[in-house]
């Protein structure tokens, strides 16, 4: 995964916006996250730690810290994204979170009448993270009425993928 997680996300480079990634530690259950503001290597951490979806990819251990994705606390942190801009000096009012969604802009509808054990979780799954996101995207809508969001979603479903899994691939 290291070298999938692109250069130019990082600081000095042309990316022109600031990233606050969050990750969960397993230890602890305390949520951790990561900024722009951090070097190189530590954003890059970050990165890859709130990109581990728990079963699929491994933890990444950092400091006293076996971290995984955020997601377990929070669907979206868009919390911590306008606290870190404001604490840069920023008014609500010229702040832009980018909210980027890991499912589909809508739930769909699959028939899940012949689901095995593994794909019902996997769909059970995929309607929780859904409606957590939402959930914060809505409340965030709400708290902060000043600030703008920007919420990019993939522009087909890729939960499927999951639910399409048969007991064999796990053999």
């Amino acid at each position: 995964m290291d070298d999938t997680i692109p250069n130019d996300l990082m600081p000095g480079s042309s990316f022109e916006r600031m990233l606050v990634v969050g990750t969960t530690d397993l230890k602890s259950a305390n949520y951790v996250t990561f900024n722009s503001t951090l070097a190189d290597s530590k954003v890059q951490t970050g990165v890859k730690a709130s990109a581990t979806m728990t079963g699929f990819f491994p933890v990444v251990n950092y400091k006293n810290f076996t971290l995984i994705e955020g997601t377990i606390k929070y669907g979206v942190d868009i919390i911590s994204a306008v606290t870190y801009c404001q604490e840069l000096g920023f008014e609500n009012e010229d702040i832009i979170v980018d909210v980027i969604m890991a499912t589909y802009k809508t739930l769909q509808e699959v028939d899940a009448s012949n689901f095995s054990t593994i794909q019902s979780l996997f769909r059970y799954l995929s309607i929780t993270s859904y409606l957590s996101v939402m959930d914060q995207v809505t409340n965030s809508k709400h708290y902060y009425p000043d600030v703008t969001l920007n919420v990019v979603t993939p522009s087909e479903d890729i939960s499927t993928f999951l639910t399409n899994i048969s007991p064999y691939d796990f053999s």
